[in-house]
This record gives C-alpha cells, structure tokens and sequence, in this order.
C-alpha cells in the first residue's frame, strides 16, 4: 500500500479544513502509480467504493467509469455536500496503471458560483445605473 491511499484520504477531514479556497477551486493534483492493471486497479476501487447512486449511501462513494474516476465521501445524506470530491482519469502504464487524480471541488460548485457573481454583477450594474435613490415624481 502506498503512503498516499486515497479511500482513507476522503474521510480526513483535516485535509479539507486546511484546504486553501484556491486549492478548493483549483485542486491538488496527485499522480498515483500501481504495478496492477487499469482494469484491475478499477475493479478494486469499485468494490471498495458505495455507489454513486444511492442517496443514503455514507463512506466513499463513486467509482471508476470509461477510464474516469470520481469519488466523494457523504456522511449524511442532509448534509452540506460541497466537500472536495477526488476526480481524474486512470491510465495504463507500461509497468501498471497510473491515476491522475485531483482533489477539488465538484463540478457543480463552479456553475453555482458563476451564476451567483453574475447576478451580484447585475444587481451592482442596476445599481450603480440606477442610483441608489432613483428619483421619484409624483406626476401621475
């Protein structure tokens, strides 16, 4: 086993509280080598993994998909589920496999963001073309 096992790396919540906001958005990218197969590497990682598509499911969940991994680590199922999730591709080596992975937010935290900074944009737009007293008549 590597010094770097990514199934128990989910659970440490010490990694993502010492996540820089940076970090968060940009993720950390970790280049993990095996002597197995890709296949072989997928398989394990799916057997391990809970599926994705279980709303109740806790611990790691996820898998491995055509080459692309994705794993999370739910603890409830009403929880704040915007923690980092490991995403990236798993590739046949000549000596094994190799993940290329990295820990970063999920993909729908980006599209929430640019829509919510857009609105703000808006909002700061209409204001400022506005004024922050229009003027009012009393012409009817």
């Amino acid at each position: 086993m590597s010094a770097f096992d990514p199934l128990r790396t989910l659970g440490d919540h010490r990694i993502i509280a010492s996540m820089r906001l940076r970090d968060y958005f940009a993720g950390q990218h970790f280049q993990l080598r095996s002597p197995l197969s890709a296949r072989t590497v997928a398989e394990r990682i799916n057997e391990a993994a809970g599926s994705a598509l279980s709303p109740f499911a806790t611990g790691v969940v996820g898998g491995v998909w055509a080459g692309h991994l994705r794993l999370r680590y739910p603890t409830s199922p009403f929880e704040y589920n915007a923690k980092p999730v490991l995403a990236g591709r798993l590739h046949e080596a000549p000596n094994g496999s190799t993940l290329s992975v990295r820990y970063r937010a999920p993909s729908w935290v980006y599209a929430f963001y640019l829509f919510w900074y857009l609105f703000l944009a808006f909002v700061a737009g209409g204001l400022a073309a506005n004024g922050w007293a229009p003027d009012i008549s009393g012409d009817d």
